[in-house]
Parts: structure tokens; C-alpha cells; sequence
């Protein structure tokens, strides 16, 4: 069924203007919608706009799992979309309103070589759909986030049809917080946050598994939650852009490299955040840990502007986790220029299975390095003694084992015991 003439209401009055589309057939709006229309109620229908282009109501309400929202021609719809329906994008699209905030939609699928722009223009928008899915054959094309100078929230996962394709993009200078970007298998291609004329500002809640993540000016990117992880390959649009800022309270596995090619603006472990990363690469024009750094195999600072600072005045943890490290180095910070020191102190940990006998090299460092000793802090156990030295532009570290007879009076056992409990790594 089509409906070839322009819709709209009476202007202006105190009636209640509705279109109620009902009874499983798919209705085609063959032209573009004008105004005045105060409600779209479609009840296990489909409501098609094939022919027309915009399409304009307060709300437009899906009723039942087999109601559909087809955007089969670009235009804009300017108004909620909400209920127990599907919003199927077949063209490029713009939805100036909430989607699904007061019930949320059963899914958001958009067609390959289709953009859907989120629009928040006129106030604060809510995406919640039970399935977000990407279908997309490249990483040109996805979803837009416009939030303008308000707030977007995704409270879903954004998911891709296909391992590393499909793009998502935040542009403007509002804030964007997500749920969940791709799966762990199916990684997005492009996530793409900020543009050459506006910064904008994301929190990411949730994961994000993508190949590549950009950044533009000065943008930031607030991660917080526990538990997640981030596995795209992060930089900048031009080095020194975009700010990576960890909150208290976030534990997050990176493992990608973070700015190898065009380093970031800052990279920040906040106090009372975590993060965990290693055989990778971090490079910020600031990078500050106030925090605790996890490392799992050697980190490198390979950007000579990078400018790091390991501890806040509050002091910072970096916990060595590993049974080996790459060439013994946990940062290699060798790189001409890069600057290094600690305005407070840096408390390491190390793994017990790191073997007696090794000099392990804390900080590799260059003449840069304004580290000294007494930066760094390492309890030594009942059993070891840890010792850290400076040696010309390195920080070391050398695990030395007690004598039977000292941890046995450290740890109030026999020399026996005390022999025996770090037999394995001498």
C-alpha cells in the first residue's frame, strides 16, 4: 500500500493528530512527510518511506516484534523512535531523536554501504536496541554520532556483521558514552572519534574490540569500568591528538599498540585505576601513571617527544607479571629525547617467577632519563632481597636470594623450609 501525497496535520489546534498503521502489510510513504503530525503508532506493520524521504512525529511507536521502521530512501526522521521493533536502515539515514529510550527497540540493523547518523540537535538522546548490528563491507561506512553540543548514550552493544569491517564515528563537541563496541572475534574496522573542526568526548563503559581506533585534536576518550578490554591499534589523526584518561576504578587490558605512529596527546592512569599492557607500544606527548601499570611483557616508549612522568606525587604501582621479559627490559624508553622522572614513588612488584640471579632493567632509558634510585620502591619478601640501581640512563633491578638462616628468621620457619620455598627459580 502506498500513500502517494505529501502527510501532514492541522496546524496549531488542539486536535490529536495520529497515524495508525496496523495489520502486518508494509506501508509506503511515497513522499516526504511535512508537519503537525503528533503520533505514528505501527502495530505488526512496516512502515516504509521507499518513496518519500522525511518523516516527522513526536513518537513513532513500534508495536510488536514483527513492527519495522524502513528507511529505504535517505532523509531524516525527526522524532523518538521507540517499542518492540526492528529500525532497518537501507539507506543513508538521519534519526533526529531518541531510539528506543522509553522501551527499547528489538534491533537497529543497518544495510552495507549505509550510514545512520544519531542526531542530538535539539537535547540529549538515549540509543537502546536489543541488537545493534553493522553490515558493512568496508570500514567507510556505519554510524554517526552527532551529539552537537549534547549528550549521546548507547546502552547496548554496537555490534559488525563482519570481522573488521564497518566504522563508527563521534563527531561535534558533546559528550558520547558506550556500552559494549564489537565483539571479542568480531572487531570492528574504524572507530573514528572527533573531527577536524570540533572535540568531542567519549566515556567508554564497555569493551572495545576494533582494528583501529583515531583520534582528532583535542578530543578525549574517559574509559572506565572493570574488567574490559581494548584491542585497536590507537592513535592519533596527527601526532600529538587525542587524550586517553583511565578513571578511578577502570581495569583495562590494551593490546594494541597505543600512538607507534602518531602518538597521543596524553595517556593517563588516573589513582585507583588499572591497566594492563605489554609487547606493545605506548607513546603520548603526556603520559602520566598515578595509577597501577600492569606489565606482561616489555612496554616500549619509542617517540622521542614523549614526555613520561611514572609516579604522581601520591606515588604509582607498576606490577611485573611475567616470567621474562623481552632482552630483561620491562620499559624501553631508549628512544633519542624522551623524557622521564617521577614526581612521587614508583612501587614495583615482581613476579616470584623472575629468576635469582637476574638483573632486570626496570627503565631503559636515554639521556632524557631524569629517573633516579630512590624513585622506586620494591619490598623485598621473606625470602629475596630486591636491589635498584642506576646505571648510566637505566633503572635496575637484581633479585638476590636470602641466605637460608635470614628468611628462616624472617619468616619463622626452618632453614629447611626457608630453602625450599624458592628452590624452583635459583
Amino acid at each position: 500500500f502506498t500513500v502517494t501525497g505529501a502527510i501532514s496535520g492541522a496546524a496549531a489546534d488542539s486536535d490529536v493528530n495520529t497515524i495508525n498503521i496496523i495489520g502486518g502489510n508494509t506501508i509506503t510513504f511515497a513522499t516526504a512527510m511535512t508537519a503537525n503530525v503528533d503520533a505514528i503508532n505501527i502495530t505488526s506493520a512496516t512502515l516504509s518511506n521507499a518513496g518519500g524521504g522525511d518523516i516527522i512525529a513526536p513518537t513513532i511507536t513500534l508495536s510488536g516484534t514483527s513492527a519495522a521502521l524502513q528507511l529505504a530512501a535517505a532523509g531524516n526522521v525527526t522524532g523518538d523512535v521507540q517499542g518492540a521493533g526492528t529500525l532497518n536502515v537501507d539507506a543513508d539515514a538521519i534519526v533526529v531523536g531518541n531510539i528506543g529510550s522509553s522501551t527499547a527497540l528489538t534491533a537497529i540493523d543497518t544495510a552495507a554501504n549505509v550510514t545512520l547518523t544519531v542526531d542530538a540537535t535539539t537535547a540529549d538522546v538515549v540509543v537502546a536496541s536489543g541488537s545493534i548490528l553493522v553490515n558493512d563491507g568496508g570500514v567507510d561506512d556505519g554510524i554517526i554520532f552527532a551529539p552537537q553540543a549534547n549528550t549521546i548514550t548507547v546502552n547496548n552493544t554496537i555490534k559488525t556483521a563482519t570481522a573488521t569491517q564497518g566504522q563508527i564515528i563521534v563527531q561535534d563537541t558533546g559528550n558520547v558514552t558506550f556500552n559494549d563496541i564489537g565483539e571479542s572475534g568480531t572487531a570492528f574496522g574504524l572507530v573514528t572519534i572527533g573531527d577536524a573542526t570540533a572535540n568531542a568526548l567519549v566515556t567508554a563503559a564497555g569493551n572495545i574490540y576494533a582494528t583501529n581506533l583515531t583520534m582528532d585534536g583535542g578530543t578525549i576518550m574517559n574509559i572506565t569500568g572493570a574488567s574490559k578490554t581494548v584491542s585497536a591499534v590507537m592513535e592519533g589523526i596527527a601526532a600529538g591528538e587525542g587524550t586517553i584518561d583511565m578513571v578511578s576504578g577502570a581495569t583495562t587490558t590494551f593490546t594494541g599498540n597505543i600512538g607507534a605512529t602518531n602518538r597521543m596527546a596524553k595517556f593517563e592512569i588516573s589513582s585507583g585505576a588499572t591497566a594492563t599492557m605489554g609487547g606493545t607500544s605506548l607513546d603520548a606527548t603526556d603520559i602520566s601513571i598515578d595509577g597501577t601499570l600492569i606489565v606482561t611483557d616489555t612496554v616500549t616508549i619509542g617517540d622521542g617527544s614523549s614526555v613520561v612522568d611514572l609516579a604522581a606525587a601520591a606515588g604509582s604501582t607498576v606490577k611485573l607479571t611475567a616470567a621474562s621479559y623481552t632482552n630483561n627490559i620491562v620499559i624501553d624508553a631508549n628512544a633519542a629525547n624522551t623524557t622521564l622522572d617521577a614526581a612521587g614513588t614508583v612501587t614495583v612488584e615482581v613476579d616470584s617467577r623472575l629468576a635469582v640471579g637476574t638483573t632486570i632493567t626496570l627503565v631503559d632509558g636515554d639521556t632524557g632519563n631524569a629517573l633516579v634510585a630512590g624513585d622506586f620502591s620494591a619490598t623485598s619478601t621473606g625470602i629475596r632481597t630486591y636491589t635498584i640501581s642506576k646505571n648510566t640512563n637505566d633503572i635496575d633491578l637484581v633479585i638476590t636470594k636470602k641466605s637460608a638462616a635470614d628468611a628462616a628468621a624472617t619468616l619463622g620457619v626452618t632453614e629447611a623450609a626457608a630453602g625450599a620455598m624458592d628452590s624452583g627459580n635459583d
